[in-house]
């Protein structure tokens, strides 16, 4: 499901950052934002590893603990722990799963907002953005195909492009609410219901429990635009 929250996570972007990154400035303004919104939380839960991996050590260490699976600063050692602290765990393959090992979908956000600001920055125009996200999009989503990663498995290697992809899926699908919504509100209740009643029946009956995003992405392309152009408790009063 992490491939839901790159979507809205593009979604929301464009929406809050679209129109307000014009200069080099304000790429730096946002990246900080960034930053500050991600980092903190992220060197507290490695923070937090670092001492399980510190009694870990000890256990084995004084008390004769034997691992149920690797040894303590085996896996979780000094390259991967530097690795996570620059944020960079997600293009490192031996440090990618290591320490608070669901961080590695930070990593890849964090730089793919970079990605999305130059592409604001180099795009005055909002058609432009358009363009070039839909062809981001579109690339990524080939290099994934062409290269046969199943369930774009994480460990596979390809993190980043599956957060570009995801991302600027979400651009894209802020784009069409941004120019539609008018004629989307007036049947996006039924929209959102019947998508996330496929939805439901997809990750039921999937064998992939991780979900192949290529294919739920359209899903959640349309789901986040119909929920978005909902008229205000539209959904909440039917459910």
């Amino acid at each position: 499901m992490v491939d839901l929250f790159f979507v809205l996570s593009g979604f929301v972007i464009c929406h809050n950052y679209g129109q307000k990154i014009g200069q080099a400035k304000d790429v730096g303004h946002f990246m900080f934002l960034r930053f500050g919104r991600l980092y903190p939380l992220h060197l507290f839960c490695l923070t937090v590893f670092l001492g399980m991996e510190v009694a870990k050590y000890i256990g084995e260490l004084k008390f004769h603990f034997v691992p149920s699976a690797s040894s303590a600063f085996s896996t979780n050692n000094t390259s991967s722990f530097i690795a996570n602290l620059l944020l960079i765990q997600s293009f490192c393959p031996s440090a990618k799963v290591t320490f608070n090992a669901p961080s590695w979908s930070i990593s890849t956000e964090f730089y793919t907002y970079l990605v999305f600001a130059i592409v604001v920055l180099a795009s005055p125009k909002r058609k432009s953005v358009l363009i070039i996200s839909a062809c981001l999009a579109l690339l990524t989503a080939s290099l994934l195909i062409y290269s046969g990663v199943s369930g774009m498995d994480v460990s596979a290697g390809w993190s980043f492009v599956r957060c570009m992809l995801g991302f600027f899926t979400g651009v894209l699908a802020y784009h069409v609410y941004g120019h539609q919504r008018a004629n989307i509100s007036r049947w996006s209740g039924k929209l959102a219901f019947c998508l996330l009643a496929l939805l439901i029946v997809y990750m039921s009956s999937s064998e992939n429990a991780q979900l192949n995003g290529i294919i739920v992405l359209p899903v959640f392309f349309g789901l986040i635009v119909a929920v978005a152009a909902e008229p205000a408790g539209g959904v909440c009063q039917k459910c």
